[in-house]
Parts: C-alpha cells; structure tokens; sequence
C-alpha cells in the first residue's frame, strides 16, 4: 500500500490522486492535496499537518478520540520522507 510522504493519505484506495511534478508527471511519493507542479501545495510545519489531519482520523476510526488521533499522527508523521530529518 502506498501513502501520501506528507499527510499519511492511502494513495491506492482510488479517492486520492499522486500529486504531479513540475513537467506534469505523476509524482507517487505525495497526494495531489500535498504535492502539486512539483511543490508543496501548503507551507505547513509537522504541527499544522498533524492538526489538519487529525479530524480525518477521527472520523475514518470511529470510537478513536480526537486526543488518541492526534498522538497518533504526532508519532507517525514524522517518519514520512517529508518531515523525517
């Protein structure tokens, strides 16, 4: 399965799209809502992703707290090729 290196979106499920690179090409390491003509679509720090996507995973898990949400990504985020340092 392949994720999003920015957000953690399944980009195989058929809903999400690759982003695409400066020449128009697809580009498989990020989602068109991340990545698109081969930059990021948003100047976000980890914080503000972990913020952004929080309420998605609270209502893709029902019975997961918005609390248990944000820690999640607060762990797994930073180990996408985007924000890992």
């Amino acid at each position: 399965m392949s994720i999003c290196q920015s957000c953690g979106a399944h980009l195989e499920d058929g809903t999400i799209h690759f982003g695409t690179n400066a020449d128009g090409t697809q580009n498989t390491d990020y989602c068109d809502s991340c990545w698109h003509g081969g930059r990021f679509t948003d100047d976000l720090t980890l914080e503000e992703m972990v913020l952004r996507q929080t309420p998605y995973i609270v209502e893709a898990s029902p019975g997961l707290g918005e609390r248990q949400a944000h820690d999640m990504l607060r762990a797994f985020l930073p180990n996408l090729k985007r924000w890992h340092t």
